[in-house]
């Protein structure tokens, strides 16, 4: 059972950590200490990142290790969203219609820039509004990304038993 978005991270965390362990990490701090140069012109936003794969065996601390860490594209980043069964139509349509929208753009600028090799959106649907909303063309996720989206209909379509 999910209760939150950060459990629907969590628990793709888990999974990921077993295919590469300690690259896996949550709640990533995205600011002009963790993005070398920061340009906001560039579209650089401070935000918190849901989910991020990097790899940083070998890294070593030292006087470079701020360019160096801030340089470097990380190898995912993932953002989510997650609308629990019952969820009131108007935070439904807010998701859909602004916070869903808002993840997309954010990783597109990310991937532009090179901070990321792959960047990723997971939404978590327990009622199929999302579905629904892609079908009737209200919503479009971006080529560009890894869309990832777990809901009733989306499984069955999938062939996977629920």
């Amino acid at each position: 059972m999910l209760w939150t978005e950060d459990d629907c991270v969590f628990r793709l965390a888990l999974e990921l950590e077993e295919e590469y362990p300690g690259w896996v990490h949550m709640g990533f701090q995205f600011s002009k200490f963790a993005a070398y140069p920061w340009d906001p012109k560039r579209g650089d936003k401070k935000g918190e990142i849901d989910l991020v794969v990097s790899d940083l065996t070998g890294f070593e601390p030292d006087s470079t290790s701020h360019h160096r860490f801030g340089n470097r594209p990380h190898e995912l980043f993932l953002e989510a969203k997650h609308l629990p069964k019952g969820h009131w139509p108007r935070d439904v349509k807010k998701k859909i219609e602004i916070d869903i929208p808002k993840d997309f753009a954010a990783q597109l600028v990310r991937l532009k820039t090179e901070r990321c090799l792959v960047a990723a959106c997971l939404i978590v649907d327990e009622e199929d509004h999302v579905f629904k909303a892609i079908e009737q063309g209200r919503l479009t996720p971006p080529p560009e990304l890894v869309f990832l989206l777990a809901s009733p209909s989306e499984l069955r379509r999938r062939g996977i038993p629920i």
